[in-house]
């Protein structure tokens, strides 16, 4: 967890979060359903402009805040959840 992030958990501003609209996986991951292969998320390698962060999500941040929640929440720590890996940054990487 970079500081910045860390800091965001630290000062509840994530236990407060809700999506906008209904997403599908918003109740499942709320009453502590996992997610299967076909919800996964989408890492990136992080672009310099993205600094000091080592990964992006380029899909699935809301799903990963929401599995958060419940670890802060739970105590879930041995919750996972599928995600692609991108091994590269796209086209033009010193953005």
């Amino acid at each position: 967890m970079t500081p910045a992030f860390g800091l965001v958990a630290l000062r509840g501003n994530l236990a407060k979060w809700v999506p906008i609209g209904h997403p599908e996986w918003w109740g499942p991951i709320t009453n502590g359903a996992g997610l299967d292969a076909t919800s996964a998320l989408i890492a990136r390698p992080a672009l310099k402009s993205e600094s000091p962060a080592r990964w992006y999500l380029e899909d699935g941040s809301g799903r990963s805040i929401a599995l958060l929640q419940r670890i802060l929440w739970y105590g879930e720590t041995e919750r996972t959840t599928w995600a692609y890996q991108h091994t590269r940054c796209w086209p033009n990487p010193s953005v």
